[in-house]
């Protein structure tokens, strides 16, 4: 098939290195490797560092409408910036529609953004089957943590992408029970966590230097150091270990908000010795940093509407480590206590201290669970979802030519 997919957050550069870039990279070369013919429509590329079996199709850059008074408010600079979102999701099905005209497409998939209805819209013209992918509940995000002035707009938007598209894949339970309250059918929604590239996550993985770790155990993080990871969790936790047992070293990988705190936390802890903060580093990095773990965390805090899909947990159990993390959302479907890894209470670093510890003191629990773990990461594949987007696609196509 060939199959238009649009992007038109502008916030997610393709040849990005936020988790989303890699979703989208990934999953677009899944669907190549089914036979697929993709088109991916942009609104920002980035700068392309490698070749890819996709066709890239940034639409033209959209200028931001000059602000007409200089003294103008924040809520004016917001609803100024908004509006050229709604500019760039128009020029995005304008760009698709022309597309088509030269060489027609027989499907569409769409990454659910704010402020684009580009993909029903299209749908809806050329008379072809679309899927909207929905990763988290963005108005909400929006209302709740960051500025939002034309939210009337953007609810709208959001009731028609969800109750037009002719199929739309969540990526947790959360996320789909979300998409359901705001005008999507229940049969519509399908669930498909994120996934991992096992040519690049695998436990053959060359290791990579750890800084000063010095061939002591090492406990990994991989993430956004924001406050919802739960770093500051896993640092109270590692504290206590290295109380306990000298041979110990926490590696973080990433960058964010909490890196200046991490920094203040670890020096007035006197733990400069025993964790390395590697800040940013680039994506394909990351497998090779991680193979170097004896075990890996994922210590979210308590949160009440955890819709996350942790893309760390898929490469954690796809390198074989053993993980401890939160017993929290997805994860509790993903995780089986004792079997594939071990939970712990979000938000308890009595727990999280206490799990670690015994995998210090337990090698064979850790290669049990690292063997487990790598053995059901094979069902969290980009490739497995695009197969299952691809079966998809041939249903709605039949069920639209019985119509």
């Amino acid at each position: 098939m060939r199959i238009a997919y649009l992007l038109a957050d502008y916030g997610i550069p393709v040849f990005g290195e936020k988790g989303a870039s890699v979703h989208v990279r990934d999953f677009a070369s899944a669907l190549c490797q089914q036979g697929h013919d993709v088109t991916l429509f942009c609104a920002r590329s980035g700068t392309p560092d490698r070749e890819t079996p996709y066709h890239l199709h940034p639409v033209p850059f959209i200028q931001a409408t000059p602000d007409p008074q200089s003294d103008s408010g924040t809520d004016t600079r917001r609803k100024h910036k908004e509006a050229r979102y709604l500019r760039i999701a128009d020029t995005l099905l304008e760009t698709l529609l022309e597309a088509h005209r030269e060489q027609p497409f027989d499907a569409i998939y769409e990454r659910y953004s704010l402020w684009s209805a580009a993909g029903v819209n299209a749908a809806k013209l050329l008379g072809i089957p679309v899927i909207m992918e929905v990763n988290s509940p963005l108005l909400q995000e929006q209302s709740r943590y960051r500025e939002l002035v034309l939210a009337d707009t953007a609810a709208t938007i959001e009731r028609e992408v969800f109750s037009q598209a002719d199929a739309i894949i969540a990526v947790s339970q959360e996320v789909a029970d979300y998409a359901v309250s705001h005008g999507a059918t229940t049969e519509g929604v399908h669930v498909l966590p994120n996934g991992i590239d096992p040519l690049r996550f695998h436990p053959a993985v060359t290791p990579a230097a750890a800084g000063s770790s010095g061939g002591r155990f090492l406990i990994a993080f991989s993430g956004s150091l924001k406050v919802w990871h739960g770093v500051d969790i896993l640092l109270e936790a590692f504290r206590e270990l290295v109380k306990r047992y000298a041979g110990m070293h926490l590696l973080v990988i990433g960058d964010g908000p909490m890196r200046e705190w991490i920094s203040g936390y670890v020096a007035g802890a006197n733990l400069n010795s025993n964790v390395t903060l590697t800040g940013w580093v680039g994506h394909d990095a990351i497998p090779g940093l991680l193979a170097r773990a004896d075990v890996t965390v994922a210590p979210y805090p308590e949160i009440d509407d955890f819709y996350f899909s942790p893309l760390k947990l898929f490469e954690y159990m796809a390198l074989g480590k053993p993980v401890v993390a939160s017993r929290i959302g997805q994860i509790t479907s993903v995780l089986r206590h004792g079997e594939n890894g071990l939970m712990v209470t979000p938000g308890s670093a009595t727990e999280l201290t206490d799990a670690l510890e015994q995998l210090y003191l337990h090698r064979e629990i850790r290669e049990q669970l690292g063997r487990q773990a790598l053995a059901d990461s094979s069902a969290y594949t980009w490739k497995q979802n695009a197969s299952h987007v691809s079966t998809l696609y041939r249903q709605l196509t039949r069920a639209e030519a019985i119509a």
